[in-house]
């Protein structure tokens, strides 16, 4: 007769089990940067955080239509139920949305 043993989560495991989902979400994010054509470059002005099921974006980018295809490009990626993207627009001539 074989038995099945429930085992459940203590709260430092249920813990660690977050901060890898966690970590590994952030990681596929970053690999989709890398990978996409506008930002094979300048991932790195970019950063990411995930908090749950939301992406946080911050950091800077030359470009409204840069903002808004990153957001595109992460808002597929399993796990991702939301983003709140927080980059700021910075041009090259000095108008910037910050």
């Amino acid at each position: 007769m074989s038995s099945f043993v429930n085992s459940v989560d203590t709260p430092a495991e249920a813990g660690r089990s977050v901060r890898l989902l966690k970590n590994r979400l952030d990681q596929l994010a970053r690999e989709r940067l890398e990978e996409h054509p506008h930002f094979r470059h300048r991932s790195a002005s970019v950063m990411i955080e995930s908090r749950g099921g939301t992406l946080v974006l911050t950091g800077r980018l030359p470009s409204c239509y840069l903002k808004e295809v990153l957001q595109e490009a992460l808002a597929t990626l399993p796990g991702v139920a939301t983003i709140d993207n927080q980059v700021n627009v910075v041009c090259c001539n000095g108008l910037s949305s910050v």
